[in-house]
């Protein structure tokens, strides 16, 4: 099957192209690496929890996406109030924006699939 190759390749791919335009832009190399490699990861685990969990989704209520909301909503405002109010020259302070967002993405992402993977004697095993 070609499409983990493909989905990994369009991760690699978007991470390549947005490190690009950043330092296309004037970014520094690190910080352009960072958002890049970012980005890349939260693609890569959102392709890989829709291609193997399509059926584990979370419900469309209130008590399920709470807790989405919340973790996201922190994240945007951490990165788009927080950064606002450092001394960044305008680029840069946009690039650590969309640094912190990614970040923030594929670590609930990252935690979304650990949660996911789990399997229902591991709870047990722990305890041993």
């Amino acid at each position: 099957m070609l499409r983990p190759r493909y989905h990994r390749f369009a991760a690699f791919g978007l991470g390549v192209g947005t490190g690009g335009a950043l330092l296309w832009l004037g970014i520094d190399v690190l910080l352009s690496s960072a958002v890049a490699v970012a980005l890349a990861v939260s693609v890569a685990f959102q392709f890989r929890t829709n291609r193997e969990f399509p059926d584990r989704w979370t419900g469309s209520g209130w008590r399920n996406d709470r807790w989405t909301l919340l973790s996201l909503a922190v994240t945007n405002f951490a990165a788009l109030v927080g950064v606002r109010w450092l001394p960044l020259p305008n680029g840069y302070g946009a690039a650590v924006s969309f640094l912190i967002i990614f970040v923030g993405v594929s670590a609930y992402l990252g935690g979304l699939l650990a949660a996911k993977e789990r399997g229902p004697f591991d709870d047990e095993r722990s305890l041993r």
